[in-house]
């Protein structure tokens, strides 16, 4: 069996080893199939708030630590559900195959055309310089930043498409540091509140890490200014100064690029699909632990590939 999977950027490869336990085949069709950010696990983030930082092991925590947690812990918890993948799988076992799947990894606007036979339980994609590939079976990542993609042929495919308020957009800064309390950042990444007596997260919530000399800064930005280069400018000026202004630790040298994310949460709909046994959507792995993608994917898709594989009745030949 074959299957393809539309995504925005790499992380969507975390599927690979559970697709395997289904498919002999699967190819990956991305956005921005160049974008390498190593995955964030949510559980990994600890808080920086008021010029203290809160590790994300309570039992690394003090007890002023503590007391800010009573009075955050709530909206942390809330912020962090945002960003990973629902935790509503049943955790069932499964045996984890050793060979992976054979897999392709193109662009998604390769794709010119994708038509759903429910007849034939089939689905086959028109490929640039290819021609028409066959599939048993299609995963979508559900953002409109990936819709947004393949608008021309959408709706043979979902009856409802996705549609986003906010989008993490994420700017790399190259930075030096000027006190060794840079040590305690560098180890894990941590989302930074700017005012804990605001309740909004755009605007007042970021998330940091470092990645060798680089500091890489996540913010919610309005869908409809991703695309907008003023925007960005302005974003990444505000940044630089938010961080020097509250940052001690980092020198910031220049800006090496921005980008987005697409990620879960902050949904005005999300997608549907018109044919639910070929095909499922699927949210963005990028905050989310490889034991988590792997449960949620097999939940997600067993019961459908069993079904795929069952025999289809044919009915009564009545011409003798």
């Amino acid at each position: 069996m074959k299957a393809a999977y539309l995504a925005y950027d790499r992380t969507c490869l975390n599927s690979l080893s559970v697709l395997s336990n289904y498919f002999e085949h699967v190819d990956y069709y991305i956005v921005d199939p160049d974008l390498t950010l190593e995955p964030i696990e949510t559980e990994q983030l600890g808080v920086f708030v008021d010029h203290l930082f809160i590790p994300a092991d309570e039992s690394h925590m003090t007890p002023a630590h503590r007391q800010y947690m009573s009075l955050l812990g709530p909206s942390v918890r809330a912020f962090k559900d945002q960003l990973q993948i629902d935790n509503k799988s049943s955790q069932a076992a499964y045996t984890e195959v050793q060979k992976k799947a054979q897999h392709e990894i193109s662009g998604l606007n390769m794709i010119k055309d994708i038509v759903i036979h429910s007849k034939n339980r089939k689905v086959y994609l028109e490929k640039e310089k290819v021609g028409v590939k066959e599939y048993n079976f299609i995963l979508i990542e559900d953002h409109q930043i990936v819709t947004d993609h393949f608008q021309k042929f959408s709706k043979n495919i979902l009856s409802q498409e996705a549609k986003n308020s906010h989008i993490l957009f994420s700017i790399v800064f190259n930075f030096e540091t000027k006190k060794p309390r840079s040590e305690i950042f560098a180890s894990r990444p941590f989302v930074y509140i700017k005012d804990r007596l605001i309740e909004t997260v755009v605007d007042n919530w970021s998330i940091f890490r470092i990645q060798g000399n680089q500091l890489i800064v996540q913010q919610w930005v309005p869908y409809n200014q991703h695309k907008n280069s003023d925007y960005a400018d302005f974003m990444t000026q505000r940044t630089a100064q938010m961080i020097k202004e509250r940052f001690e630790v980092f020198q910031i040298t220049g800006v090496e690029s921005t980008f987005v994310d697409s990620t879960n949460g902050f949904f005005d709909r999300q997608a549907k699909v018109k044919n639910s046994l070929l095909c499922t959507t699927t949210p963005s792995f990028h905050f989310s632990s490889q034991d988590r993608v792997n449960h949620f994917l097999h939940d997600l898709i067993e019961k459908k590939v069993r079904e795929l594989k069952r025999p289809q009745s044919r009915g009564f030949d009545i011409r003798g």
